[in-house]
């Protein structure tokens, strides 16, 4: 299968959101924004040992290597700050406006607007 064929599919299966922005991971020093509707490059964000990226339309949160998430304006890929996560950070999605990162004991939550803890559960 072509190389165009398969992100085709792989973006005809990502779910789309009311501003139309999804977030790739496309190595560890770069994640694309792109159009949820047709897959159209909108931007990149550069970054520094990126493990994993949520993305719900409004916030672009990325996991970094050394345990901290970042989180970015999904529309214009604009720095918004660092959450620093205890534990050991395995996974990171963004739902609704809350932060969800994985970590080896916990299910940490953060508000996606400004980065505030909102609470844990044990894994």
């Amino acid at each position: 299968m072509k190389k165009s064929t398969l992100a085709a599919l792989f973006l005809a299966t990502m779910p789309l959101h009311a501003d139309g922005i999804i977030a790739v991971l496309k190595n560890s020093s770069t994640i694309e924004r792109r159009d949820a509707a047709n897959g159209s490059y909108k931007g990149s964000i550069s970054v520094n040992n990126a493990l994993d990226v949520g993305c719900d339309g409004e916030t672009i949160a990325v996991l970094l290597g050394n345990g901290t998430v970042q989180r970015y304006n999904a529309q214009n890929g604009s720095f918004q700050g660092s959450i620093s996560i205890s534990g050991k950070p395995s996974a990171v999605q963004v739902s609704g406006g809350v932060i969800v990162v994985t970590t080896e004991r916990s299910v940490n939550r953060y508000n996606a607007r400004n980065g505030s803890y909102m609470g844990s559960s044990s894994r």
